[in-house]
């Protein structure tokens, strides 16, 4: 029996596969690779199966080559995994999305679109989880920039969540130190005794032009971020309008600068 192969087709569905597999076990995994290389891996992938499926005789040594060698080597290139146990468990996930991936194309290419237009199918389930894809990546960034927070005020501790915004560059003009912001609510209780030492600066990044922020230099902030804690000693912190944490789950605003 021979069978014709369409090698654009073969080339097209190939690439989709390996990069939506190693996009979305990129996002599971929170691994966080470039675009590019995951590009890159799943074109140097797609070269070297179309190689070895021209070059194998026997279609079984194909798949066996393919699965046992090629596909474990894109993964450890694409993440760089040197730990045995993470390194299987990245590529158990990978083997997962191929899996799931490859089930549902079938199922749209046979049900769909009744075992015609391969092309169309493939365009479909690519375009359906790349933005898949693309959202939980999203939604777990965002998760991942809510932090909790432990702020001193003299021997009083609040436990708070709080936002790592990029976009928040506020800075004491006096000290030079990163200024973060915390809702009025949330800490005007604690701050009777530190009022005395409470001074203004100018600002325009909260949605005011020309404004004032009343800021305080506290005992100590001490961020956790991902598996690692984050400590400042005496950080400035700005009390702003609770209207700025209108319907937020979080009470503070960290500034870019974590460090200082």
């Amino acid at each position: 029996m021979r069978y014709e192969l369409y090698i654009d087709v073969f080339l097209f569905t190939s690439f989709c596969l390996d990069f939506e597999a190693l996009f979305l076990a990129d996002v599971l995994l929170k691994k966080e690779v470039k675009i590019r290389r995951l590009c890159g891996m799943a074109a140097l992938s797609t070269i070297c199966s179309a190689i070895l499926f021209l070059w194998m005789h026997h279609y079984l040594w194909y798949l066996g080559i393919l699965y046992v060698i090629v596909h474990p080597l894109l993964v450890f290139l694409t993440f760089r995994e040197k730990r045995i146990g993470t390194f299987v468990r990245d590529v158990l996930v990978v083997y997962l999305v191929y899996f799931l991936l490859g089930g549902v194309m079938e199922w749209v290419h046979m049900s769909l679109f009744a075992g015609k237009n391969r092309m169309g199918a493939i365009f479909l389930v690519a375009g359906i989880g790349l933005l898949a894809a693309c959202y939980l990546k999203w939604q777990m960034e965002v998760g991942m920039q809510i932090i909790l927070v432990h702020l001193w005020i003299g021997d009083r501790e609040l436990t708070l969540s709080a936002y790592h915004d990029t976009g928040n560059l506020l800075e004491d003009p006096y000290s030079h130190k990163p200024v973060h912001i915390i809702a009025e609510r949330t800490v005007r209780p604690y701050l009777q005794e530190e009022k005395k030492h409470a001074r203004l600066i100018p600002y325009t990044s909260l949605g005011q032009t020309d404004g004032l922020l009343e800021i305080y230099t506290l005992d100590k902030l001490v961020i956790d971020k991902r598996q690692k804690q984050i400590r400042i000693e005496h950080p400035v912190i700005g009390v702003a309008a609770d209207a700025l944490f209108s319907g937020s789950s979080y009470q503070m605003i960290l500034n870019h600068r974590l460090q200082e």
